[in-house]
């Protein structure tokens, strides 16, 4: 039996506002497919008929992408000038069985609008903190972007990174909060974390307390490593994620205190935190120079100072031309 439902008529049957004649009707409709009875049950059972009820909610965010998948251009229902506060859980139900019933004349509900993004971002040498609806408070680090909806709604949180960030999410089990950053997907509970995704740089997470899972975006959903307290993750375009363990998270702090750390680092990614934390581009004439290692730990000193510290601690010089750093060796090499 495929014939098709008033919405209306649904509405005030899950109301128990239908006439007897009416009620017969959906009976009748229900009986004909075993699963428009189970939906109803699942989205009516105790407490659905409150407004924000959980369970509806995600029913209705599960559900959500299949109606909009169901075919081209659906219609959006209208919502009757009578409906108040407390029918939009039955409207809902009735827009879900109505979608799943299936067969022809039976009507689709497109999706309902995603919720808007809101973007933070930071300029060179800044922070800034901030804290979303669900209570997660994120650090922003220099030069960096995160983009992230007003407020989470259905069964996931869900931000986008470009940049550094140190989070301490908010916990909810039932809802996991995911990072997105450079191709990779930082998935959590609740816990405290930096990561670490500069466009064209592997994506780094230092776990401070707590779990999360790192993994490539394009990998499958049960792939990845999982890192606890004191453990390094690494993730790449086209390699797997890597953990190291052993790590003191204090050292890859120092850029919400106050401080620049390095712990044989490359000199080349030296001169790309300058950049982010001071404003100039740095550059560094020789590729072996390039390539030795620092450890260092400065205090957010003027950029002289910090250079002076840089080349002093290498051998080499250093020189500016307007807002260019150049950084060369002490002796040129000769040809």
């Amino acid at each position: 039996m495929n014939e098709p439902i008033d919405w209306t008529l649904l509405d005030r049957y899950l109301a128990g506002e239908a006439s007897p004649e009416a009620a017969a009707r959906v009976e009748r409709w229900l009986a004909a497919a075993p699963e428009r009875r189970a939906i109803l049950r699942a989205l009516r059972g105790p407490g659905a008929d409150a407004a924000g009820d959980g369970r509806t909610d995600q029913a209705w965010e599960s559900l959500s992408a299949r109606i909009a998948a169901a075919g081209p251009a659906p219609l959006r229902r209208p919502a009757p000038a009578w409906a108040g506060r407390r029918r939009a859980p039955l409207l809902r139900a009735a827009a879900v069985a109505a979608v799943l019933a299936g067969g022809a004349g039976v009507w689709r509900l497109a999706a309902p609008p995603p919720e808007p993004m809101v973007a933070v971002a930071t300029p060179a040498g800044a922070t800034r903190s901030l804290q979303l609806d669900d209570g997660t408070r994120i650090t922003l680090g220099a030069a960096s972007r995160l983009e992230h909806p007003r407020r989470f709604r259905g069964s996931a949180r869900e931000v986008v990174l470009d940049g550094e960030a140190f989070f301490e999410v908010a916990h909810d089990a039932r809802r996991p909060f995911t990072v997105r950053s450079g191709g990779a997907l930082t998935r959590v509970l609740g816990t405290r974390f930096d990561v670490r995704g500069y466009g064209g740089e592997p994506v780094r997470v230092v776990v401070e307390s707590g779990r999360v899972r790192l993994r490539s975006a394009a990998a499958g959903a049960d792939t990845g490593v999982v890192l606890v307290r004191g453990d390094l993750g690494l993730a790449a375009p086209g390699r797997a994620a890597a953990r190291q363990q052993g790590v003191d998270p204090a050292r890859y702090a120092g850029w919400r205190e106050g401080r620049l750390d390095f712990d044989r680092a490359e000199l080349a990614e030296v001169a790309r935190e300058l950049e982010r934390w001071y404003g100039v581009r740095v550059r560094v004439a020789d590729p072996a120079l390039a390539r030795r290692h620092l450890t260092l730990t400065l205090a957010r000193a003027p950029l002289d100072e910090v250079l002076g510290a840089i080349t002093l601690s290498l051998g080499a010089r250093w020189s500016r031309t307007g807002n260019t750093i150049l950084i060369s060796p002490s002796s040129p090499t000769r040809p």
